[in-house]
This record gives structure tokens, sequence and C-alpha cells, in this order.
């Protein structure tokens, strides 16, 4: 730490901040040092980009990176879905559902209609999004 006195102004300089402070208020600035050699400088800072590489290269990566994305989001969307047609069959078969007179085929028709499907696909969506939420949240 270095103390510069100067008329009414008092100036540390601790690393890379300085304070100034002046009567009572108190300023403190905080600067970068960035040395760079020379040989950094002259360099490219993308190389590959000066290599004579083409961007089909870049291209492909952010392709596989957005496929499997989406499959991370099929897999998810469709065990949601799963999980509900599962807890439905279930309810079927407990003490006052039909399915244990009927049988299981008919559990399995009265499960798989397009109301359910519909239900079932807007639930796993909105738990899609309220995962993928919390996930980058915490």
């Amino acid at each position: 730490m270095r103390h510069i006195p100067r008329r009414g102004v008092e100036r540390w300089e601790v690393q890379n901040e300085v304070r100034i402070s002046v009567g009572r208020r108190r300023l403190s600035l905080v600067f970068s040092r960035l040395e760079r050699t020379a040989v950094q400088l002259a360099q490219p800072r993308y190389p590959e980009e000066f290599l004579g590489r083409n961007h089909m290269e870049a291209t492909k990566g952010m392709v596989r990176a957005m496929n499997k994305n989406v499959w991370r989001a099929v897999i998810e969307v469709g065990f949601i879905i799963f999980l509900f047609y599962s807890n439905l069959l279930m309810g079927e078969f407990e003490r006052s559902g039909m399915g244990v007179k009927r049988g299981v085929l008919w559990a399995i028709e009265d499960v798989f209609t397009a109301a359910n499907f519909e239900i079932a696909m807007i639930a796993a969506l909105i738990g899609y999004i309220l995962f993928e939420f919390l996930r980058k949240r915490f």
C-alpha cells in the first residue's frame, strides 16, 4: 500500500485498486491491468479462423448440441407422459375402479383417449419447462 499525500486529498494504491478520499467522502476505483507481450498481440484471437478451417465443423458442433437438447427434452416429456398414463392405469385397478371387473384391455381402452393425451401433453410440457427453470436456477 502506498500513501500519496496532497492538499485535502488522501490517496492509497493497493495492487489494482486506487482509493481516494476527499474529506469524509471516499471513492474506490478498481483497474485491471492487462499486460500482453508483442508475441501475444501478434497471434490471432481465434486461430481456427485463420488456419483455413471451414465453418462446417463449427456448425456440426452446434447442430449436435442442439440435437442433444432436443432429444433430452423429448425423453423428459415422454417420461412425464409415461408417469401420467401409468398413474391413470393404476387408478383403474383400485377397489373402486372398473378395471378389476372388466379386465386389462378395457382399462387400456379407457385410459388411452384423445382427451387424456391432451392433458398429458400439456402437463408434460409444463413440467418440462418448470424443471428446466429450476435446473438452471439452482
